[in-house]
């Protein structure tokens, strides 16, 4: 968390969801930071429907609990919320080694600039809110595979989705 509330960008809150863990408040101590208990494990897909029923935020971060933001990547947040000058892109992610296709540091065809893709992983993926809303938000309905389903709604209504390849976040 630290990694993330160091960052330039002017960060309103962070929603940590407590998916079943024990307790986290004595951990993390940052008025910017509110963890939320929801007593039960809601699975990935419910714990994002948490923390969006909590922010209202136009811009929000899907974030696994695995990462590492490398010093290299300081300023991940400021170079995936660029991607948002394109008023067409609905959402961002960054590279990474354990992910699928353009997004993976081994793929042969990795792109060095910003770049379409037709669909991102979702360990780190910068959305922009009202599209999410758009396409009826996150389906907590599915068994996994929510980046897809997601990809696969914000590509029907006409949104791209980018990766960043000069971000690189550790999965």
């Amino acid at each position: 968390l630290k990694q993330i509330l160091l960052n330039n960008i002017l960060i309103k809150k962070i929603y940590v969801i407590n998916n079943g863990c024990m307790p986290l408040d004595k951990y993390i101590q940052d008025e910017k930071v509110e963890i939320l208990n929801p007593g039960r494990n809601l699975g990935w897909e419910g714990g994002l429907k948490l923390g969006l029923e909590k922010s209202d935020a136009p811009n929000v971060v899907f974030m696994n609990d695995d990462l590492f933001i490398p010093i290299s990547s300081y300023f991940w947040l400021d170079n995936l919320l660029g991607t948002f000058s394109d008023p067409d892109v609905a959402a961002a992610g960054p590279t990474s080694n354990v992910v699928a296709g353009l997004q993976s540091i081994f793929h042969p065809a990795r792109p060095l600039m910003v770049s379409e893709v037709s669909y991102l992983i979702g360990f780190c993926m910068l959305v922009r809110r009202s599209m999410l809303d758009t396409v009826g938000g996150v389906d907590d309905t599915l068994p996994g595979g929510d980046d897809f389903d997601l990809s696969i709604r914000f590509r029907q209504a006409g949104y791209k989705l980018v990766i960043e390849p000069k971000t690189f976040i550790w999965h």
